[in-house]
């Protein structure tokens, strides 16, 4: 990025994509992370305690012991521990490794339905506890009394009666004001998600009003390499924009940046573009930015020394360029490179009637053309050698007429100046 900081140096007025932004997918993440993920875990378990709530009640169970309130059954169910056959009761089968410590309090507040097994045990499936334990048939039958459900039950003791309808109260309070929140929270969302959709929708109507701000993000294999659009002057324009914008920021640094490295291959310029300035182009549409900053310095130059009145050199030397041929580079009038050769002859003397001497005198030393092919050569001397054989009398002849016929066209054949040229001519023969 060294190259486009240089270059930005020397801009007035930088844009906010003269910085390295991150998108949106990098900041997706990050985002969610710190403002919609905590909230949906709080949200969530919310539910989970709801739920568990729910299972309390559904299977039976007292919710002042599963809130952990002290309870004198809780007491009670310390103490049968020892009147059982072992300290605890023997685990057949666990859903959840939490759920190994369970004890005999557990098993008298369960459902008691045994399943009689072969041996003489049993087996019974506490489903608060998601386990089944095996009972001795000791055990069953202490369980089958029903003495010990009635030691360990809270409802046979009355602070514990009195301890469960105070829980039973501060949960409905408690829960009705999470449905109050939740209910004022549902209906915010809904009021949320229909003016997001009606923003949404708002912006889409504006990109398909104003289809110049889109800025498609289409693969680079469909994108067409230019965009023909019409001129006002007719014709049309090739902007070779690779399918996307350019941004006026980077187009003003296109040039300067192109014009330290044409002499590249194409491919070396397209990846030397993507590593400044941060996203690919065709070496074509490259090219069309720097093509149309020199025509316009160009025009501009143009337009300086028409004001000057130094009008350019290939405007003035195209009026009197004449065509050339096969065997002849100039013309006898002198180089079509030189203006003043020409303006000499086509500027009238200030007598009204020359004679022609000054008509001779105002024709420069005219210089024979050469032929390009050795074999064909013409003695620029005035005096030519008598031996001259007949193939070279015919191409100077041929150079001759010529050269007469081209002054025809220029000064017309009514012309005194032809006549005198002519006579010119004829005089410089060599007989």
């Amino acid at each position: 990025m060294e190259v486009v900081s240089d270059l930005a140096a020397t801009s007035e007025k930088p844009r906010s994509k003269d910085y390295n932004l991150p998108s949106f997918l990098d900041c997706h993440e990050d985002l969610r992370r710190r403002h919609f993920i905590p909230s949906q875990e709080k949200l969530r378990s919310i539910l989970e305690l709801s739920l568990s709530y729910r299972r309390v009640l559904d299977e039976d169970m007292h919710l002042a012991r599963h809130l952990g309130l002290p309870l004198m059954s809780n007491t009670m169910a310390k103490n049968i521990d020892a009147i059982f056959k072992s300290p605890r009761p023997q685990l057949i089968e666990v859903v959840s490794a939490c759920e190994d410590n369970i004890t005999w309090s557990d098993v008298a507040d369960a459902n008691y339905n045994p399943v009689p097994q072969e041996d003489g045990s049993y087996h019974l499936w506490i489903s608060s506890r998601k386990a089944t334990v095996g009972l001795s048939e000791f055990d069953h039958n202490l369980l089958l009394s029903g003495v010990i459900q009635q030691l360990v039950h809270p409802l046979s003791y009355e602070p514990d009666v009195q301890m469960e309808r105070d829980a039973l109260f501060l949960a409905t309070s408690e829960i009705t004001a999470w449905n109050q929140i939740a209910s004022e929270l549902v209906e915010t969302n809904k009021y949320l998600l229909e003016k997001l959709k009606e923003k949404a929708n708002s912006l889409s109507s504006q990109e398909s009003m104003n289809p110049e701000a889109q800025v498609p993000d289409c693969p680079e294999h469909v994108v067409a390499e230019s965009q023909n659009t019409s001129s006002s002057k007719g014709g049309t324009k090739n902007f070779a924009n690779n399918g996307k914008a350019w941004d006026p920021y980077a187009k003003d640094l296109v040039p300067k940046w192109f014009e330290a490295r044409k002499h590249l291959p194409k491919k070396q310029i397209e990846l030397e573009f993507e590593r400044d300035f941060g996203h690919r182009r065709k070496h074509s549409s490259i090219y069309a930015v720097w093509y149309q900053k020199k025509g316009k310095e160009k025009s501009k130059q143009k337009k300086a020394l028409r004001r000057q009145g130094k009008p350019s050199l290939l405007h003035d030397t195209s009026y009197y360029q004449t065509t050339k041929t096969s065997d002849c580079n100039e013309s006898s009038l002198g180089s079509t490179s030189n203006p003043e050769n020409l303006l000499a002859v086509v500027s009238p003397p200030n007598d009204a009637y020359p004679t022609p001497e000054s008509a001779t005198e105002a024709v420069p030393m005219q210089t024979e053309p050469q032929s390009r092919r050795p074999g064909n050569a013409l003695h620029t001397d005035v005096q030519y050698d008598m031996s001259m054989n007949a193939a070279e009398s015919d191409t100077l002849d041929g150079v001759l007429e010529m050269n007469q016929t081209r002054r025809k066209g220029f000064l017309g054949e009514s012309s005194h100046w032809y006549d005198l040229l002519k006579q010119q001519d004829l005089a410089n023969i060599p007989h």
